[in-house]
């Protein structure tokens, strides 16, 4: 059986700083759960920092 997928637009104006803070708590809240894929679809502003989490 194939996983979940949860995917979410991020429609929030963030400077990088915020940015980093708040996939940093995503990451964190999601844990090692590895009964589906989580997706964060950033501002384009926001790309650069956040893949590198």
């Amino acid at each position: 059986m194939r996983k979940k997928v949860i995917a979410g637009n991020w429609k929030m104006n963030k400077d990088l700083n915020e940015s980093q803070d708040l996939i940093s708590k995503i990451i964190n809240g999601l844990g090692n759960d590895t009964k589906c894929d989580v997706i964060v679809c950033s501002p384009f502003i926001s790309l650069n920092e956040v893949s590198s989490l």
